[in-house]
């Protein structure tokens, strides 16, 4: 599902990712592990688009940006909302969402589901993505 070849990333005078080959298939669980520095979330967004590479390709069998879910420590969230209008707020954006799934994935977060994102920890605003993500039935995960 995901191939690369020769994928790399320079940021003027610094490499951040250096010719990575990869061949992850459909069904698989893949992690990348590596200090801070050694450029995994670069790599991440050269995968998602987000960041053009200086060289080499990227191919993710045919996934559309629409079918891939996204989770990240960084993510900016709607610190006014709740869980529960977040998931509601996304919703009409995935002609794919699977209401009830996403009631099933809120295990853990049920208790939370009525305070605002701003006044849950991180852990629990990551596990709130997870279940965005999730709810749509994406082809590909991908979690930073």
């Amino acid at each position: 599902m995901i191939t690369t070849h020769a994928l790399t990333k320079r940021f003027r005078d610094i490499v951040a990712v250096d010719g990575v080959d990869l061949q992850i298939s459909a069904g698989s669980i893949f992690a990348l592990t590596g200090p801070n520095g050694a450029g995994k979330t670069t790599l991440l967004k050269l995968l998602l688009g987000l960041v053009p590479p200086t060289s080499g390709s990227v191919s993710l069998g045919g996934v559309g940006m629409a079918q891939i879910g996204f989770v990240s420590e960084g993510m900016e969230l709607p610190e006014n909302m709740t869980i529960a209008e977040f998931l509601t707020y996304l919703a009409p954006f995935y002609a794919t969402w699977d209401r009830a799934l996403a009631e099933s994935l809120l295990v853990g977060l049920h208790l939370a589901a009525d305070r605002r994102l701003r006044h849950l920890s991180r852990g629990m605003k990551m596990k709130a993505q997870l279940v965005a993500s999730l709810a749509y039935r994406p082809k590909l995960l991908i979690m930073d």
